[in-house]
């Protein structure tokens, strides 16, 4: 399970893992549990690293929980949409009440029910149309390089294929020549 809290000591948020412990026999008997608790701010360190474009706001929530990371660098209307989301799934939801667009923003989102944790993804619109426009472009790049490797070795596999057949082509008319001639 992985849940966070705000440490008021340390002025900071705080991420909590918990493992369950059990044997490794038939039994599997429960033993305890393994907790750790970090900083937020190393999660959000290798979040960062996999946002680096404006108008995106990635933050990971544990369901029925606050928000415990939060990156990227989101408009100041993403900014507000994602605090209005952050208090809808912090008070129960249910993750097929919540929309997919919002205010020209859309929601993205992957859940991890064994581990209590939901990431959320709000990108705006022009991004997504940009990311499209390039993964087409890239498609059409791959298929004509596709269709250009066939077109090769189709020519070439008929050339080869076509070798044999005018060696037997020229051994018949070598043959039919000798055998006109033995007459």
């Amino acid at each position: 399970m992985i849940s966070g809290y705000y440490n008021p000591d340390a002025k900071r948020n705080v991420v909590r893992f918990v493992l369950k412990l059990h044997n490794y026999d038939e039994t599997r008997e429960n033993i305890g549990y393994l907790v750790c608790d970090i900083n937020s701010n190393a999660l959000t360190s290798i979040m960062s690293k996999y946002v680096d474009v404006d108008q995106v706001c990635l933050w990971l929530q544990p369901v029925d929980d606050q928000v415990i990371a939060m990156t990227g660098r989101a408009s100041k209307s993403q900014k507000r949409i994602q605090k209005q989301l952050a208090k809808v799934i912090e008070n129960y939801y249910h993750s097929d009440q919540l929309e997919q667009e919002y205010d020209g923003n859309y929601l993205i989102k992957v859940s991890q029910k064994e581990y209590n944790l939901e990431a959320f993804v709000l990108v705006s619109q022009s991004l997504l149309t940009a990311t499209q426009k390039s993964l087409i472009r890239t498609l059409r790049i791959i298929m004509a390089g596709m269709i250009g490797a066939i077109v090769l070795l189709v020519f070439f596999l008929s050339r080869w294929m076509t070798k044999p057949v005018e060696c037997l082509q020229n051994l018949a008319d070598i043959s039919v020549t000798h055998y006109s001639h033995s007459l």
